[in-house]
C-alpha cells in the first residue's frame, strides 16, 4: 500500500533501469510501480550509458501489511481474574493500564482498578500496524460494616451498623434474630440473648459480602438501697444494692468489695456514693448520703482555779453553742452560760459538764476548783556567814515557789549561804493561782574571814633571826604555838632561842564575824648535826575522782634511830593527815591538782619535803548512751537516720536488727533501711577510755500495703472501660487522671483517646504506699480510600474528590495529570478537590493519584491509582 518508490543516483545519471521477477520499473527514473509488481523479492539493475558503462544491482522487498485490530474486551469487575485480549494478528506488544504481560496481551482488573483504561496493541516494522480499545472496570463493591460496640444488653436500645463500604445491600443475621434488611437495625427484644452472624450484602455489579458477629447479653442492676443520713462519729455500716459483684466508690468507702461506709472517714456533707458492676451489661448507680456535723462541746475556764472573793466565771465555748451547763457537788451554774456562781458554790472542787442539744450532740466536762486566799509570809532568816550550812527557809502556807540568789531548791526553799556570796540578798517566796500570795524578805550573808598565812621558809636553825609570818588572808588575828614554843600574837614573829628545837604548829584566828583559822609547822633544827632529809613517792599520781593511792617515805637520817616522826599533809584528800611512815588508802573525791606536804624528824632535827600539784584527780566519767531516730514508726523499704545523744563518749556500736546495714560504728549512722514490717530493737553501746554504757530503742516498721490495678485490656476507640483497683484499705489515686471519670476512685471509667498507661497508688492509714499499673489499649480501625470517578459539575453529587477513611492521623495527597504535572494537593480528609486546576475547570481526562497516610496507631500505607473526572 506504499506510495511507488524513486531511487537516488548517487552516481552517473541517463543510464537505464531495469527489474527483474516480473516487476515493473520506469526505465530512466527507477520508480517501481509497486501495484504492478505485487508483492514479491525484485533485483533492480542500473546501467550508465557512458564511454565507461558502469551496471549495480539493488534489491527491494515488497509485502503485503499487518493487522492489529483487538478483539472487544469486558466490561469486567474489580477483582475478576485476569484475561488474554486477542487482535487479528499475532506478534505485536500490549500496553496500557491493566497489561500485566506486554507480549501475550494479559490484562488485570484488580491490577487496572475501577476505571475506562486505554488499551494498546501495535505490531512494529514499516508493514506494522496498530489498535486501541477502552476496557471498563466496574468498581468492586466494598460490604464493610461495623456495629459499636459489638456487645449488648437486652436492655439496649436496637443497634443500627455504620457501613463503611458500598451502601444499598441487605442484611441477614442468623440464630433467628430479627433484623430490619436494609438498614441493618437488630430488634434486641425479638432477637434475645445470644450469639448472632449478621451479614451485608451488596447489590452493586460486582457485590461483596461481609458478616459480624454481635453478643446479646442480659443486664445487671445496680440499685442501691437507701442510707443515711448518719451523725460524724457513726460507726461504720455495710451498703447494699440489688445485685452483688460490683465495686463501692466515693468519699467513706473503706471497703470497695463490701460496701463499707465510714461516716467519720466521709466527714460532715453530703457525698456521692457510687456502685458500679461492670462488665459490657453492667450497670452503675449514685446515691447522696448526708453525714451531719457532729457537734463540739469544747468549752474552757481560764483560770480554772478560783477565789471564794473572785467574781463568778463564764466559760468559753470554743465548739458548739446553744447547748447546757451542769455541775456536781451541790454548785451553782447558769445552764445557758456557764456562769459559776462562786458565793453560791462555796469553796470546793466541781466537774462542769456541758451538753450541745444538736442533731448530733456531744459532751465535756471541765474540773474548777474554788479556794480560799494563800499566805505567803515568810519566816524571817539570816544573817549567815558565808560558809555556813544550807538553811531550809519557811513560810506560813506551803505550795509556793522560792527564787533568788542562794535558793538551791525552789521547792523546799533551800538556801545555800557559799551559793549566795557575801552581801544582801532578796528572796521571794509566791503561791501562784488566782488565789496565791507573795512575800520578800532580804538576808544578809556576812564574808568569810580568810586565815592565810605562811612562813618562807618553814624549816630554820636555832642561830637563825627570829621569823615573821606573811599573812595574805584577813589581818588583825591571833596567833598561837605549841609545843611551848614562844610567839608574838600580834605579828606572829617566832622567838627560835626562847622556843628552842623542836616541831611547833603556829595557829592563825582572825578576829571577824565569821572568823577563820590556818594552822603551818615549822621545824627549828639544832644545825650543828646532820639533818634528816624529807622524800616521799605515791603508788599512783594521776588518778580518778574517788580512787586511793599509796605514799611511801623515801626520806633519809644518819641520827642514831633514825626517823622517828612523820607528818604528812594530804591537800584534797581523806584523811587529810597521818603521822604513819607510809600511809595507805588516801582517797581523794573532787578533781584537781593537790600539793603533798611531808615533815620527817630524827634525833639532830626535822625536814619537810612539799611537792606541789603533786597528784591530779580527774573527773573520770563513764559515757551516758542515748540517741534520737528520724522516724520510728516507718513502711517497709523505707530508710531512716539516727542521731546520738550521748555524752561523754568516744566511740559507738550501733546494732539495728532488722536493718540493713545491720552495725554501724558512726556516730550518727544515716540511711539504714528496713526492708521486712515488724517492731524491731535499736542497741547503742557508747564507750569511752573509762567504760561504756547501753542503751535500746524500737522502732515499728509498717507493712507495704498492697494493690492490684488489674489486668490490661484492650478496647475499641470511642468505647470505655472500668478500672477497678483491689487491694488494700486506703485513699486511691490514679495519674495520670486524664479521660478518667473519678482519679481518687477505686474504680473508675476510662474514656481514652490514645493507648494509656496508668498508676493507682494507695494510701493506708499508716501513710505507707503502693502502686501498680494497667495500660488500656486502643485498637484502630485503619481504613483509607479513594473514589476512581467524580463530576464536577455543579449539580450537588460527587462534585468534589475527597480522600476516605478512618483512623487517619497524617495525610498528604496529591493528584496529576497525564503529562505529569501536579494539579492538587492536601494534607486534610475534609480538603477536596473540586476539578479546578488555577482556578480553571479541568477537561474530561484520566488522572493519577498518590498519597501517603498515618493511622492513629503510628502504622503508615502508600497508595496510588487512577481517578476519570467526568462532567
Amino acid at each position: 500500500t506504499d506510495p511507488n518508490p524513486t531511487p537516488t543516483i548517487t552516481g552517473t545519471s541517463g543510464g537505464t533501469f531495469t527489474i527483474d521477477n516480473s516487476g515493473v520499473i520506469n526505465a530512466s527514473t527507477g520508480e517501481v510501480n509497486i501495484t504492478g509488481s505485487g508483492a514479491g523479492v525484485f533485483n533492480v539493475t542500473y546501467t550508465t550509458n557512458g564511454t565507461c558503462p558502469d551496471t549495480s544491482t539493488v534489491t527491494i522487498n515488497i509485502t503485503s501489511g499487518a493487522d492489529a485490530t483487538i478483539t472487544a474486551a469486558g466490561p469486567f469487575c474489580e477483582n475478576a481474574a485476569s484475561v488474554t485480549l486477542s487482535a487479528v494478528d499475532p506478534g505485536g506488544v500490549w500496553s496500557g493500564t491493566g497489561i500485566t504481560n506486554t507480549s501475550t496481551g494479559t490484562f488485570d482488573p484488580s491490577t487496572a482498578g475501577a476505571g475506562t483504561h486505554q488499551i494498546i496493541y501495535t505490531i512494529s516494522g514499516s508493514c506494522g500496524d496498530a489498535d486501541t480499545i477502552s476496557i471498563v472496570i466496574d468498581a468492586q463493591d466494598d460490604a464493610s460494616f461495623s456495629y459499636s460496640p459489638t456487645t449488648f444488653c437486652t436492655t439496649d436500645p436496637n443497634p443500627t451498623p455504620t457501613i463503611t463500604g458500598t451502601s444499598g445491600g441487605t442484611f441477614t443475621i442468623d440464630n433467628s434474630g430479627v433484623i430490619n434488611a436494609s438498614t441493618g437495625e437488630v430488634n434486641i427484644t425479638s432477637s434475645g440473648a445470644g450469639v448472632f452472624n449478621v451479614t451485608y450484602t451488596t447489590n452493586g455489579t460486582c457485590p461483596d459480602t461481609s458478616t459480624v458477629t454481635i453478643n446479646i447479653t442480659s443486664g445487671a442492676d445496680a440499685t442501691i438501697t437507701a442510707a443515711g443520713p448518719f451523725c460524724e462519729n457513726a460507726a461504720s455500716v455495710t451498703l447494699s444494692a440489688v445485685d452483688p459483684g460490683g465495686v463501692w466508690s466515693g468519699t467513706g468507702i473503706t471497703n470497695t468489695s463490701t460496701g463499707t461506709f465510714d461516716p467519720s472517714t466521709a466527714g460532715a456533707g453530703t457525698h456521692q456514693i457510687i456502685y458500679t458492676i461492670s462488665g459490657s451489661c453492667g450497670d452503675a448507680d449514685t446515691i447522696s448520703i448526708v453525714i451531719d456535723a457532729q457537734d463540739d462541746a469544747s468549752f474552757s475556764y481560764s483560770p480554772t482555779t478560783f477565789c471564794t472573793t473572785d467574781p463568778n466565771p463564764t466559760p468559753t465555748i470554743t465548739g458548739t453553742s446553744g447547748g447546757t451547763f451542769t455541775i456536781d457537788n451541790s454548785g451553782v451554774i447558769n445552764a445557758s452560760t456557764g456562769e459559776v456562781n462562786i458565793t453560791g458554790s462555796g469553796a470546793g472542787v466541781f466537774n462542769v459538764t456541758y451538753t450541745t442539744n444538736g442533731t448530733c450532740p456531744d459532751t465535756s466536762t471541765v474540773t474548777i476548783n474554788i479556794t480560799s486566799g494563800a499566805d505567803a509570809t515568810i519566816t524571817a532568816a539570816g544573817p549567815f556567814c558565808e560558809n555556813a550550812a544550807s538553811v531550809t527557809l519557811s513560810a506560813v502556807d506551803p505550795g509556793g515557789v522560792w527564787s533568788g540568789t542562794g535558793i538551791t531548791n525552789t521547792s523546799t526553799g533551800t538556801f545555800d549561804p557559799s551559793t549566795a556570796g557575801a552581801g544582801t540578798h532578796q528572796i521571794i517566796y509566791t503561791i501562784s493561782g488566782s488565789c496565791g500570795d507573795a512575800d520578800t524578805i532580804s538576808i544578809v550573808v556576812d564574808a568569810q574571814d580568810d586565815a592565810s598565812f605562811s612562813y618562807s621558809p618553814t624549816t630554820f636553825c636555832t642561830t637563825d633571826p627570829n621569823p615573821t609570818p606573811t599573812i595574805t588572808g584577813t589581818s588583825g588575828g591571833t596567833f598561837t604555838i605549841d609545843n611551848s614554843g614562844v610567839i608574838n600574837t600580834s605579828t606572829g614573829e617566832v622567838n627560835i632561842t626562847g622556843s628552842g628545837a623542836g616541831v611547833f604548829n603556829v595557829t592563825y584566828t582572825t578576829n571577824g564575824t565569821c572568823p577563820d583559822t590556818s594552822t603551818v609547822s615549822i621545824n627549828i633544827n639544832n644545825c650543828t648535826l646532820p639533818q634528816p632529809i624529807a622524800n616521799f613517792s605515791a603508788s599512783q599520781t594521776n588518778i580518778c575522782e574517788g580512787d586511793c593511792i599509796n605514799f611511801t617515805d623515801l626520806s633519809t637520817s644518819s641520827a642514831t634511830g633514825g626517823i622517828t616522826a612523820w607528818s604528812w599533809t594530804f591537800n584534797g584528800g581523806t584523811p587529810s593527815t597521818s603521822n604513819q611512815q607510809n600511809p595507805t588508802n588516801v582517797c581523794f573525791a573532787a578533781a584537781g591538782t593537790y600539793t603533798i606536804s611531808l615533815t620527817v624528824t630524827d634525833a639532830n632535827g626535822s625536814d619537810d619535803s612539799t611537792m606541789t600539784a603533786y597528784i591530779t584527780v580527774t573527773n573520770c566519767t563513764t559515757p551516758t548512751a542515748g540517741f534520737s531516730i528520724s522516724d520510728n514508726e516507718i513502711c517497709a523499704g523505707e530508710c531512716i537516720d539516727f542521731t546520738d545523744m550521748s555524752t561523754a563518749a568516744t566511740s559507738w556500736l550501733w546494732t539495728f536488727n532488722g536493718g540493713s546495714p545491720s552495725t554501724s560504728t558512726d556516730q550518727n549512722p544515716t540511711n539504714i533501711c528496713f526492708g521486712t514490717d515488724g517492731v524491731y530493737s535499736i542497741e547503742l553501746i557508747a564507750s569511752n577510755s573509762f567504760g561504756s554504757d547501753t542503751i535500746t530503742d524500737t522502732i515499728t516498721v509498717h507493712p507495704t500495703p498492697t494493690v492490684n490495678a488489674g489486668n490490661n485490656v484492650t478496647i475499641t476507640l470511642g468505647d470505655n472501660t472500668i478500672l477497678n483497683a483491689t487491694g488494700s484499705n486506703g485513699s486511691y489515686s490514679w495519674t495520670p487522671p486524664t479521660w478518667l471519670s473519678c482519679p481518687t476512685c477505686p474504680s473508675t471509667t476510662s474514656t481514652p483517646e490514645e493507648t494509656i498507661t496508668y498508676t493507682v497508688i494507695v494510701v493506708d492509714s499508716n501513710g505507707c504506699s503502693a502502686s501498680d499499673q494497667v495500660t488500656v489499649f486502643i485498637e484502630f480501625e485503619n481504613v483509607i480510600w479513594v473514589p476512581n470517578i467524580f463530576s464536577p459539575n455543579g449539580d450537588g453529587s460527587n462534585d468534589i474528590l475527597y480522600v476516605r477513611g478512618k483512623g487517619v492521623a497524617d495525610l498528604n495527597f496529591f493528584v496529576y495529570d497525564r503529562w505529569g504535572e501536579k494539579v492538587f494537593e492536601t494534607t486534610s480528609l475534609d480538603i477536596g478537590w473540586d476539578g479546578k486546576f488555577r482556578g480553571k475547570d479541568m477537561n474530561k481526562a484520566v488522572f493519577v493519584y498518590y498519597l501517603e497516610a498515618t493511622f492513629i496507631d503510628g502504622s503508615k500505607v502508600t497508595k496510588k491509582g487512577d481517578v476519570t473526572l467526568i462532567r
